[in-house]
Parts: structure tokens; sequence; C-alpha cells
């Protein structure tokens, strides 16, 4: 994975409808990117994260 210029093994945990991090991952992608295009969030969403921490 590659992240703000460094570079680390990660793990992607897709984020089920349940989980209420998909939500906010939803929302700073719409603050980051600006208005959604009329799909977003209805594929997987995953948190990436360090591999070995858990």
């Amino acid at each position: 994975m590659v992240a703000g210029g460094r570079s680390f093994k990660g793990v992607a945990e897709v984020l089920d409808d349940r989980d209420p991090r998909r939500g906010r991952a939803v929302r700073e992608l719409i603050l980051r990117y600006g208005t959604p295009s009329e799909g977003l969030g209805s594929g997987p969403i995953f948190v990436i994260r360090p591999a070995g921490r858990g």
C-alpha cells in the first residue's frame, strides 16, 4: 500500500452496511471530493490498516 507518500504492508477490511464507519467513510469522500456521483457508496467500502495490527 502507498498512502501519503509512504509504502506499507496493509490489510483491507470490508465495511458492511451495519458498520457505522461505512457512513463516515462515504461522508469523508463527499467532503474531500465534492458532490458525489450517483453510485457513490453503493459498492464495497474498505478500511485499510497496517498489517500486523488488530
